[in-house]
């Protein structure tokens, strides 16, 4: 029995032993320095990383917390030591109490220490949380990629669109000038003194001297006003006749010359130097001009007042943007805002490298859209490529009969080549003119529509309606002006409280407690698709990207994962955020980018903004607004966050700083009709649409200090017309200029918004040159300020994507499509500075010439017309692309007596119009046809190079996209390259390069005839670092923005197509995705080729690392379901799969 008592007691010792060491461990664990963990759902795909990677920051709060960690976990371990000590004596003491009695003293006085050890940390913590909580400090995070990925001033990017020269180009001429493009208007008196002491002419149109004498009644007579101010509008950024400019700031725009120095530690210090190479402090001062775009400063130009560089060796250059550029748009207060404000850098810099040449070559046409004698639709953007830079100063501007600039004309041409000009009668006509003005029509009420409306959205050519209670009914509106009810297309077992749209489904909430669901619906056909039950009081939604944000009354905001719709469950519910419980009801929810705004309706009515960027882990940021009676609708639209608060209007507001612009009032002062209630808001184009409990009110915000009222309905309380006046709903829609509102009993309202108004007059008039009614537009330079695209200023239709399409003037019936016009254009040289003498160096804007002041050359020696024979050749005879001889055209000049003229033509009669006699060298000119249709069809990519999923990429390969038709190259500075590691790449780094448009031969489907087709090449080039740097492996992502990439006819990437043939290659260049349009823009039947895939999130045909399939099936022949991955490290593991992507690791 002893026996059985003394292994019972060797039991109990070894037990103490082992438990005391798993303790030991388990602590002394807890205490080793702990590395870094992914970031889980927060960053993964290709969330972004800020730029301001830290490779060796020193956070002093983090360093005495590592040092306090690391001193508790070595006294851990000599704790550790002691207990295996102890244990040790214990074992071996042979049943010696005194043996026994030490080791059990000495394992006591282990575990005494490892308590206050574990203690002592949990008391350091302690203190530490409550340090943080009290002075919002957060310890720097290890930050993924390790390694800084880019250099520069990336984060700019929204503000900074194209500069020449680019960033570190090198082997530029000495004499040339420097030009910058920005994304937001500038306030120009911010960067150039009005040293010319002019101002803006009283029609707005160029600039003038200021008359008068500064002081007297009569100065600035001739000048625009102010209308904020009502002092003189000042023009900054203009030359004189004799060329003398105005003046660059230079302390705001800094321009100086650098040499790198390395220490001997192999540290880069730059400093600056004069030409010389000494070292200075001076900066380069400039003149400034502005290139205008109706008025407003967005390009400007720099001439340096000397040579740039040195005669002896290449010397680089560094412009920096200072924080003294201000924005055009003044606070609240009045006063100038820095284009920096708010983001973390306060200039933006760049480098560039001169060698010691001065460029005496001069520029040239390269390509031009459409081609020559080319049949095009009136909606076509026209297009000019020139083998280098070009002064923008002189190759943007509007054409009107009214505007200054000649020196690229587009004219309708009559059978001689000349510009058409009809013989002038009095005979009585009917003419289609434009009256300029705002129309905002009340048009009446709905044949039988529904009563007693909640909600309305608007999708397609329909108006989605939720009507009593229980019913979604459908209005047709295809043509606005006659709506058409088409009854009853769902409904839901309870009440609906709320309705969305996003993509292809209709998402409702509807009923209370165990009655209660979201509901997602087919939006072709109404039926339901997938369904959640559970929710507390569902009172609103909101749907972005593949998640469901759910107003959930007490229960807070519930985030449901709703990438698979037919498979919803509990566990869909991501995320929850508690806003209290009970009397802390939840009521609405709108979801912009990683802010959600969020209205408890409970309570206080307390408005808050909350952080989604993880939707698993929804964060409150702040409470925005606690007005008593709270906030019920709310809108974003760009930076401007618009909301409802009953009793108190409407309040417009900054969506990030929240700084308050203005309230709209229930009632201004001086209205007739008070809406006592601002219940629903909607925007359209300018106009901000209110409705109110007892009224219907549009105010035109284009001043959003000071919003202006354009419709207020009914006139009063009491119009004739029926009006409920009380509307609790007071529901909103808007669709192709028609402005749709619930009147309670009465059914839905509808009103015409017009900004514009064609009318049919009947009237004498005198026909005059076709150019003043027609041609119209504006020619801007985009490409690196290598092409210029010009965009006809008539409004046509709208795209796919919901914008407005400008067309070509054809003076045609708007029934008869095949109706032509033959068009022109007109490109002229500039004026040479000194007619004897040899050189290109040209007058200041006299004409097209480079950013080093050189006239545009252009001969072709197959074709020598003269005078003679103008009335024969050159009625369609056109300019070949790429043709010069850099020698200057003197056919005409004769240079013992000095007469005639050389290079460019002289201009006979009128300035706007284009004539045969200036169709000689070296102004460049092109004919083309303009049929009376409208090209509807829509762009989509058809090859990517490298090739999707392509490994091994060389360090400077470059991306090339191949789009399906000519694209507006304007709108490509839109694309970006994304890599993770890392952040949005900017142009500096990764820079767009546009190569001539490529020429492709397609067959039609009978393949019987052949199709001469121009598509374009988008080259994404990088010469600043390589692709994964450091010698690291990185994913590169390709995002091109299916609205703002337009075709140059103007129609968006909707819907988006893109290359993939259904089974994993490693290709350099992917397999062609071809799509065949009908006449009317619809894809034509089987048209969409076996190689193309439309935009989707599946890991088989989209990289960007979200989602992917369920159990290996395939979505390309339908089947299969979505699934979002819950973390980075699982996505990039099934994007790691052979079957995905057969890319090594």
């Amino acid at each position: 029995m002893f026996f059985g008592i003394k292994n019972k007691n060797k039991f109990g010792k070894c037990h103490k032993v082992v438990m005391a060491l798993f303790l030991s461990i388990l602590i002394c664990v807890l205490f080793l320095p702990q590395s870094s963990h992914a970031q889980g759902a927060t960053d993964f795909g290709v969330a972004q990383v800020e730029q301001g990677i830290e490779l060796g920051g020193f956070d002093f709060p983090l360093v005495i917390t590592k040092i306090i960690r690391a001193v508790l976990g070595f006294l851990a371990l000599i704790m550790v030591i002691m207990t295996l000590y102890a244990g040790y004596l214990i074992m071996v003491s042979g049943g010696n109490e005194e043996k026994v009695l030490h080791g059990k003293n000495t394992l006591k006085n282990a575990i005494i220490g490892l308590a206050i050890i574990f203690f002592a940390l949990i008391i350091v913590q302690f203190v530490i949380n409550l340090l943080k909580a009290a002075t919002g400090y957060e310890p720097k995070q290890p930050g993924t990629p390790v390694i800084n990925t880019f250099d520069g001033a990336g984060s700019l990017v929204k503000l900074v669109k194209d500069h020449y020269p680019a960033s570190n180009q090198q082997d530029i001429y000495r004499n040339t000038k420097i030009a910058i493009t920005f994304n937001i208007e500038i306030d120009p008196s911010s960067v150039i003194e009005n040293t010319n002491n002019t101002c803006w002419q009283l029609d707005e149109v160029d600039a003038v001297v200021i008359a008068g004498t500064k002081g007297n009644a009569d100065y600035g007579a001739n000048c625009k006003k102010n209308e904020t101010t009502g002092g003189i509008l000042e023009y900054y950024g203009d030359c004189t006749k004799e060329g003398v400019c105005d003046t660059m700031k230079p302390e705001v725009i800094n321009i100086y010359r650098f040499k790198t120095i390395v220490d001997e530690n192999n540290q880069e210090t730059e400093v600056q130097i004069d030409a010389n190479g000494e070292d200075t402090n001076q900066l380069i001062e400039a003149y400034g001009m502005v290139a205008y775009d109706n008025s407003q400063a967005y390009t400007f130009v720099f001439k340096p007042k000397e040579l740039l560089g040195s005669d002896k060796e290449d010397m680089w250059h560094k412009v920096v943007v200072t924080s003294g550029v201000t924005k055009m748009q003044k606070n609240k207060d009045g006063e100038s805002v820095s284009i920096f404000n708010g983001y973390p850098n306060n200039n933006y810099p760049w480098n560039f490298e001169t060698n010691t040449d001065i460029d005496l070559s001069p520029p040239y046409v390269v390509d031009v859209s459409p081609n020559s004698s080319e049949v095009i639709s009136k909606n076509k953007v026209l297009k000019i490529t020139f083998n280098e830079a070009v002064d923008p100063m002189v190759v943007q501007g509007v054409v009107s009969p009214s505007s200054s600039f000649d020196n690229i004309l587009v004219d309708i041409l009559g059978n001689d080549g000349n510009s058409l000009v009809q013989d002038t009668n009095t005979e009585t006509q009917i003419t289609i003119e434009t009256v300029v003005g705002e129309s905002f029509e009340y048009k009446g009420q709905i044949p039988a529509s529904p009563k007693k409306v909640k909600k309305m959205i608007s999708v397609g050519d329909r108006i989605y309606v939720v009507d009593s209670d229980k019913i979604i009914k459908t209005i047709n509106v295809s043509d606005p002006s006659k709506p058409v009810n088409e009854g009853v297309w769902f409904t839901a077992p309870k009440g609906i409280n709320a309705i969305h749209h996003d993509d292809q489904y209709i998402y409702v909430t509807y009923g209370y407690a165990d009655r209660s669901a979201l509901d997602i619906l087919d939006l072709s056909n109404g039926n339901s698709v997938g369904k959640l039950a559970g929710f507390a009081f569902p009172f609103d939604v909101f749907v972005q990207g593949n998640y469901a944000y759910v107003a959930d009354g007490i229960a807070g905001l519930k985030i449901v994962d709703i990438s698979n719709p037919a498979s919803l469950t509990s566990a869909s519910v991501v995320g929850t955020l508690d806003f209290g419980g009970f009397n802390n009801a939840i009521t609405s929810v709108y979801v912009n980018g990683q802010d959600a705004y969020v209205v408890k309706g409970g309570g206080t009515k307390d408005f808050f903004l909350v952080d989604v960027s993880n939707p698993l882990s929804p964060k409150k940021v702040k409470k925005i607004d606690d007005t008593i009676f709270g906030t019920i609708d709310i809108l974003v639209n760009g930076n401007d966050l618009y909301t409802a608060h009953k009793a108190d209007g409407v309040f417009i507001s900054d969506k990030d700083t929240l700084e308050l612009y203005s309230v709209i009032p229930n009632k201004f002062s001086g209205e007739s009709l008070d809406g006592v209630s601002a219940i629903s808001i909607e925007l359209f184009d300018k106009y901000l649409l209110i409705g109110y409990q007892k009224a219907f009110k549009i105010y035109d915000i284009t001043d959003k200090y000071n919003p202006v009222l354009k419709l207020s309905y009914p006139s009063s309380l009491e119009d004739d017309a029926p009006w409920s006046l009380s509307d609790n709903f007071r529901a909103l829609a808007v669709h192709g200029g028609y402005a749709y509102v619930s009147d309670m009993d009465n059914g839905i309202k509808y009103f015409e918004i017009l900004g514009e108004k064609q009318v049919e007059v009947v009237k004498d008039v005198e026909v005059q040159d076709l150019n003043s009614k027609g041609v119209k537009g504006q020619w801007k330079v985009t490409n690196g300020y290598k092409t210029v695209e010009f965009i006809p200023q008539e409004k046509c239709g709208i795209n796919s994507c919901g914008d407005d399409i400008y067309c070509l003037y054809v003076p045609c019936a708007d029934y008869d499509k095949e109706c032509t016009a033959h068009y022109g254009v007109l490109v002229r040289t500039a004026q040479l500075a000194d007619e004897t003498n040899p050189s290109f160096v040209a007058k200041p804007f006299s004409g097209v010439l480079d950013m080093a002041d050189n006239a545009l050359d252009y001969h072709n020696t197959e074709v020598t017309p003269d005078y003679d024979s103008l009335g024969d050749v050159l009625k369609t005879n056109s300019s070949i692309p790429g043709k010069f001889d850099f020698t200057i055209y003197d056919k005409y000049y004769n240079y013992e007596t000095n007469t005639g003229w050389r290079h460019k033509p002289l201009i006979f009669g009128i300035a706007k119009d284009i004539a045969n006699t200036e169709k000689l060298p070296d102004n460049f000119w092109w004919h083309f046809t303009v049929q009376n249709k409208i090209d509807m069809t829509a762009p989509h990519i058809q090859t990517v190079n490298p090739g999707t999923d392509m490994e091994d990429v060389g360090d400077y390969y470059p991306v090339d996209i191949l789009f399906s038709k000519e694209m507006n190259l304007d709108s490509l500075y839109n694309v970006q390259l994304r890599e993770h590691p890392g952040d949005a790449l900017a142009p500096d780094d990764y820079s767009f390069s546009f190569f001539d448009s490529e020429m492709v031969i397609g067959e039609d489907e009978d393949a019987s005839t052949t199709t001469l087709s121009t598509a374009t090449t988008l080259t994404i080039k990088h010469p600043v670092r390589p692709f994964g740097p450091n010698d690291k492996d990185f994913y590169y992502f390709g995002i091109v923005p299916g609205r703002e990439t337009v075709a140059d006819n103007q129609n968006c990437m909707y819907p988006g197509r893109g290359p993939y043939n259904g089974t994993i290659k490693s290709v350099v260049v992917s397999e062609k995705c071809v799509v065949k349009y009908g006449d009317d823009g619809e894809i034509q039947e089987g048209g969409i080729g076996s190689l193309c895939v439309p935009v989707d999130k599946v890991a088989e045909t989209d990289t960007g690392c979200v989602t992917t399939v369920v159990d290996g099936t395939t979505l390309i022949n339908g089947t299969g379901f979505y699934v979002t991955q819950p973390d980075k490290d699982t996505c990039y593991a099934k994007l790691q799969d052979k079957k995905v992507s057969p890319t090594e690791f």
